[in-house]
Order: structure tokens, then sequence, then C-alpha cells
């Protein structure tokens, strides 16, 4: 494994640091808290982390070259709060180097195995490093990330109805379930987020664009090990329209999203992965998987370069075995006119036992059936759709008011009976 702390070294140079770190503490996470001119929140949030009811972590706390920012103002608050004695270290960077970057420059003074995340601008409960830390100290070695659920502020920092969150509708008998999500869109919360270091020192990603940064690192933790949804609601969520997430428009994050999913899929990581996919779960995991880059990338031909990258590495890991990814390669090469590799692949198809077991016809990019269809919906459809929004909006409005427990079951529930009057299989989203 690579560590990954040493390549941005260069960049450390005027690293203002105060504070320290007793390492014979042996704390088992350590909180990482980044700013950017993050002066209206920062007081609230060491009234965060003073209220955690377990204080068993470090903290780092990171400014980010914040114009006219005086870290010795933080740091003499800490020293008044007295409950951070030799277990926080406080840094500015001598470059806005964004979020992302922020965190990778200072990863190296992260002591510990895991890290849980703070966020400037959202509040943390007080049972929030605790209901991490009872996760990560019951887990086993296959866990890499946990995550607990979101409330929900408006930009104000006022709470409001909350939203059902995708990651409650995940089916867990499927190992790759949330892999599959995680491609479609983010699940897995940073907000609420905790991963073992090692994970970012192996899988440093590129930290110039935040338009699916998260994602990409989420797919490649997933590779490597299982991710623990927390069923507690500990962060209230604001949805701040200036926050880096929303600087990214349209454009940006298709084009973001594409190259990030290359990146992943044409990984030998990806290859590793695939292998360890069951036989009897190859063939569903193809389907999915389309689906799942063609709701992430809206745009045809940049989703048809993602789909066709995954499954040449899905032929390489599964050696043309599987006939659905074997198939689809073939319609690929079909629609571009070329007999050659068509033929090879219907050659190696007919040897296949299951050959004329399995669906032949797959979806082909341009076909009827692909996402260019999609786009063009009557406006019988639009309507129906745009009913559909209404009585989900309302069902956002009054069910999201709710106490978590109720919320989250309900929302399951409409799911549950909506996916069935579809015929559609429950995760679907």
């Amino acid at each position: 494994m690579n560590d990954q702390t040493a390549n941005l070294a260069w960049l450390r140079v005027g690293r203002k640091t105060f504070g320290s770190l007793d390492l014979g503490l042996h704390l088992k996470t350590t909180v990482f808290l980044g700013l950017y001119k993050g002066e209206q929140y920062v007081k609230e949030r060491i009234q965060d982390l003073e209220a955690q009811t377990s204080q068993d972590f470090y903290l780092v706390i990171v400014d980010n070259c914040s114009p006219g920012f005086d870290l010795v103002i933080l740091s003499n608050l800490l020293e008044s709060s007295k409950k951070f004695a030799n277990r926080y270290k406080l840094v500015q960077n001598p470059i806005n180097l964004g979020g992302l970057g922020s965190f990778q420059l200072n990863l190296d003074l992260v002591p510990t195995a895991w890290i849980t995340f703070f966020h400037q601008d959202d509040k943390y409960l007080p049972n929030h490093v605790e209901s991490h830390l009872q996760a990560i100290k019951s887990g086993n070695e296959s866990i890499s990330s946990v995550s607990t659920d979101l409330g929900s502020l408006n930009s104000e920092g006022k709470k409001v109805p909350v939203p059902p969150r995708a990651n409650w509708f995940i089916d867990n008998s499927s190992e790759q379930a949330t892999f599959l999500a995680n491609v479609a869109e983010q699940v897995v919360p940073f907000a609420s987020l905790s991963m073992r270091k090692a994970i970012f020192e192996a899988d440093q990603v590129a930290m110039h664009t935040v338009a699916f940064s998260d994602s990409e690192q989420t797919l490649k933790s997933l590779m490597r090990g299982q991710h623990e949804f927390i069923k507690k609601q500990t962060v209230l969520y604001r949805e701040n329209p200036i926050s880096e997430s929303h600087t990214q428009g349209a454009k940006v994050r298709t084009f973001s999203a594409t190259i990030g999913l290359l990146k992943v899929f044409a990984s030998d990581m990806f290859i590793d992965y695939a292998r360890k996919i069951s036989p009897n779960d190859r063939g569903p995991f193809v389907a999915k998987l389309e689906d799942a880059i063609r709701r992430r990338i809206q745009d045809l031909a940049f989703a048809d370069l993602v789909w066709t990258t995954a499954l040449e590495q899905l032929n390489v890991a599964w050696q043309y075995e599987e006939p659905n990814s074997t198939s689809a390669t073939r319609d690929v090469f079909n629609f571009l006119g070329e007999s050659y590799t068509p033929d090879i692949l219907n050659a190696i198809l007919s040897q296949l036992e299951t050959a004329s077991h399995y669906q032949k016809k797959t979806t082909n990019p341009k076909s009827p059936n692909s996402m260019e269809t999609t786009n063009n919906l009557s406006e019988s459809t639009q309507t129906l759709q745009k009913r559909k929004w209404t009585i989900l909006s309302l069902l956002y409005q009054v069910v999201g008011r709710l106490p978590y427990f109720m919320r989250r079951r309900i929302f399951k529930l409409y799911n549950s009976l909506t996916s069935r009057s579809q015929s559609k299989p429950k995760g679907t989203f």
C-alpha cells in the first residue's frame, strides 16, 4: 500500500501550527475540522465538540488560508476550554487548496487509524463521536468506513423537514448494493463520515475539483472494504448555496463524474473487486451497473464511454464467462458497424453452457430502450412524473418533520409500496 501523505510535502512549507497531540493517550479516532472563512461557525463547532458524550478523540483543525483569519484567537479559545489539553493541533495552510486539498495536505498530522469528519457549517449532536466509536470498536477489519444519518438545516441554520435519504433503500442482501448505489449518486454522507486513514493514504484523489471527489474516494473505499450505515441521526446538514459542492456547474459535474468513473473502472482494483463477485451475482451486477452509470451521467456519449470501459474490465475479470457482460460488449461493437469483435464474442457466447438461457437483448446505448428515449418522454408520462413529485413534496413536508425513526419507517414503507406497484425491485431509488 503506497503512502500518499508525502506527495504534497513540498506545499507544507510555511504551514503554521499550534497545540500538541499526546500520543500516549492512545485515542481511537481523530476529529478533522476544516475551515475556510469559518468565523461565523467556529464557536458553534467548538461547542459541539465540547458537548460530545465521548471525548475519546484527538482534534485537528485546519484553516485553509482564510483572509484575515487569526489562528491565535482560535488557539486561545481551545486553551480556555481546557477540554482539549494535549490533544489538539491547529493548522493554517500557506495557500488555499480547497477542502479536499487542505485535508490531504494535513493528513500527516493525523495520529490515529480512523478519521471522523466535522464540517464547519453543519450541526453535530452530542452522540455523534460516541456513535461512530461504538461502530468502529465493534466492527471487524472488513469495515473501512461508517456513517450516521443526517437531519436538515436551511442556509440560515434553522431546522427544516428532512427528506428521505437514499441509503435507507439500499438492498442490504447484496454485497455490491452500496457500491452500485454510489455509482449512481453519493449515498455515503461525508458530513457524517468516519473512515480508516489507510484508505486515504492509499487512494489519493485529485484535489482540484470537488464535483466527484467524494464519490471517487467512496468507490475506492468500497472496493477495499465495507461501509456501515449507523441507524442514528447525529448531524444536521446545512443546505449551503455557497458551499464548494454547489459552486460546480452541470458541465463540470458531468465532466468530473466521467473522469472519476473512468479512473475507478480502469483501475486494477476494479478488476480485483469484480473477481470477488460470485458467479450468481454477476449478471444482475452488470445490469445494475449500466443503470447506475446512466443515472449519474446524463450525457449519452460520456455515459457510453464509461459503460464500455467498465465492460472491458469486467470481461478481463471474468474471462468472458459471464454472458451478459460479453453480449453487452458485442452490442457496443455491433452498433459501431464492426464485425470482427462481434464475431469473436458470438463464438465465445456459443460455447457457454448458459447461452440459451441468458437475456440476449441487452440495452444498447443508442437503442430505443436507451437513455436517449428516456429523455424524450411523452407528455402523459411527464404529467404522471410531475404528479408523483407533487405527492412526494407533500409527503416530505409532513413526514419530514416527524422524529427520526418514524420518518425513516414511513419513507421506507412508501418506497416499498411504490416499487411494488411499478414492478420494480426495492432499492432502485
